[in-house]
């Protein structure tokens, strides 16, 4: 049983695609909280349970209040490191084109796919 919650963990971390300021805590709150669970329900003083329940719970509402502040403080720590590196690498080649807009090569407005195609613009009379 056990090797089997083991591999699933190792497959599951194998497949992990998005890197987050938050993923540390995921992890550490994905294998503190069942352990200390299943640990309070083998404890037959109230004590040592409470201590266990608690224990496992702390991960979890540190991962909930580290999430609130970096939605408030930083949100864009909660983006994967892939689309914060993107993100920078758009923002560098904006900043050494001199320009902050993308420049469309025949000057015409681009359409919209979902709206069909855009009317020709008039020319002057």
């Amino acid at each position: 049983m056990l090797e089997r919650l083991f591999s699933s963990g190792s497959e599951a971390s194998r497949g992990l695609q998005v890197k987050s300021v938050l993923n540390p805590l995921l992890w550490l709150s994905g294998i503190v909280l069942p352990i200390c669970l299943i640990a309070a329900s083998q404890f037959p003083e109230p004590g040592i349970r409470l201590a266990l329940v608690v224990s496992g719970l702390v991960p979890p509402g540190l991962t909930c209040l580290g999430f609130v502040y970096f939605a408030i403080r930083n949100p864009d720590k909660l983006q994967s490191e892939d689309f914060q590196i993107r993100v920078q690498t758009l923002q560098m080649r904006q900043m050494a084109e001199g320009h902050g807009g993308i420049e469309v090569p025949d000057g015409h407005p681009i359409a919209n796919p979902v709206l069909g195609t855009l009317p020709k613009p008039k020319e002057a009379e």
